[in-house]
């Protein structure tokens, strides 16, 4: 990506101060060359590598954060690494000035591939596009243009036409995907299928049409990445075609069989050393800097969660193990804290049979819901018989998920049963003095 091209010099200037900021300043190396372990002796540069290795090669690659586009824009323009993949801001996709940027860094020589209509790309056109909800069949997205042409689609709303998108459901056609991963179209267990999303709110912006409208266009050219987050909208609602591959998502119109009677929804993973490296880089050096929970939250504890009980449940049970071990020693609990991925590795740990590792995380996490549910009763609710009825499920959920968990392992079975008592008492006690 020429970022040189896309970028003036107040912004370009911005760029680096910005980036400095999130890490520490490192030597240039030779252009195309990793930076060596001493350059990448801070978490957050790693990470950024970790980003655009994980990306195929000449990929399009969406990302829902600013300030990590900016610092991957970094990593490319002062570095010159991965210049092959193209990185989009989807926050500034709103702007049709930037579109037209896109435009130029993927060389496009054959405009007729864009289907969006002309008026959209006028920077004082409509922003937000309320859906029609009466359109019940599936859109290929390049079939935009007539549809907008359509006048039957205007609405008025405070004396202004306004234009109804067509419909909740759109697709991309399988047919019109050619780039393929050789080892994914030799699984037995998953199948080619045309890709059907389907928008969950009540209307569509410019931005999420402007990169629909991308997306569509080279499918058949590029592979389409996202980076890995928690919101559904990042991924515009296409989660079950999207194959984890590191720490980022890439768009494949592929699904799993189901075998009737069995539940077989996991996530696609194509498996790398790319987590295994970085994992073993944060180990070997002591003074990386510490990076945000955040990321290690929604980002690599996903990720490390997500590809280990792929392993698993591709009979690797070895490297499954493994990768969590690396993952845990790295980001240790006790420093980075407790999530919902912690007790999700719990249960992989016992599926593996390794079971001092599941009691220690488990026991950590439901320690945490202890805690937050205690903690919860110390704020003074709004709606009382509201904060009475959630706390009731929540109190149902603790002592169900407790009840699971010690009939696996009841090494622990009086302290734990001793502490559901300790904390109906305490919740009986709250909900007789809130009423």
């Amino acid at each position: 990506m020429k970022i040189n091209n896309n970028y003036s010099a107040f912004a370009k200037a911005f760029l680096h101060i910005l980036f400095f900021l999130s890490i520490i300043v490192y030597s240039p190396t030779c252009a195309g060359k990793k930076p060596s372990m001493i350059e990448q002796n801070n978490a957050n540069s790693s990470l950024m590598h970790l980003y655009l290795d994980s990306c195929p090669a000449h990929a399009i690659l969406f990302v829902g954060d600013g300030t990590l586009a900016l610092q991957l824009g970094f990593l490319q323009q002062v570095y010159n690494y991965r210049t092959d993949i193209v990185i989009i801001d989807k926050n500034r996709m709103e702007l049709p000035s930037y579109y037209f940027k896109i435009i130029n860094s993927l060389k496009v020589e054959q405009q007729k591939h864009f289907q969006l209509p002309q008026e959209i790309l006028n920077a004082n056109s409509q922003i937000n596009f309320p859906i029609n909800t009466d359109e019940k069949r599936v859109t290929n997205l390049k079939q935009i243009d007539q549809h907008f042409e359509n006048d039957s689609l205007y609405i008025i709303k405070n004396n202004q036409n306004l234009k109804y998108f067509p419909g909740r459901n759109i697709g991309i056609l399988e047919k019109d995907f050619n780039f393929r991963f050789s080892a994914l179209e030799k699984m037995n267990d998953a199948v080619r299928v045309d890709v059907v999303t389907k928008i969950s709110k009540q209307n569509i912006s410019r931005g999420e049409l402007i990169t629909l409208s991308i997306i569509q266009s080279f499918v058949g050219l590029k592979p389409i990445c996202f980076t890995m987050e928690e919101s559904d909208e990042h991924f515009l609602n296409m989660q079950p075609f999207l194959i984890q591959h590191g720490i980022i998502e890439i768009l494949q119109p592929l699904r799993r069989v189901t075998i009737e009677g069995q539940s077989n929804s996991s996530k696609i993973v194509l498996t790398s050393d790319f987590l295994k490296t970085f994992f073993d880089n944060k180990t070997s050096t002591s003074n990386l800097k510490k990076i945000s929970n955040t990321n290690v939250t929604h980002v690599i504890r996903k990720a490390n969660f997500v590809e280990a009980r792929w392993l698993l449940e591709n009979a690797d049970t070895i490297n499954s193990l493994k990768l969590m071990d690396q993952g845990l020693k790295a980001y240790p609990i006790k420093q980075y804290g407790v999530d919902d991925y912690t007790f999700g590795m719990g249960n992989l740990y016992q599926r593996a049979g390794n079971k001092e590792s599941a009691i220690l995380l488990t026991e950590s996490y439901y320690e945490q819901q202890f805690l937050n549910f205690e903690n919860g009763m110390k704020s003074f609710p709004i709606d009382q018989r509201d904060a009475v009825n959630s706390k009731s499920k929540q109190f149902k959920y603790l002592k169900d998920g407790m009840t699971t968990y010690l009939n696996y392992f009841p090494d622990n079975k009086e302290y734990w049963l001793k502490k559901l008592k300790t904390t109906k008492e305490k919740y009986k006690k709250w909900a007789r003095d809130l009423n």
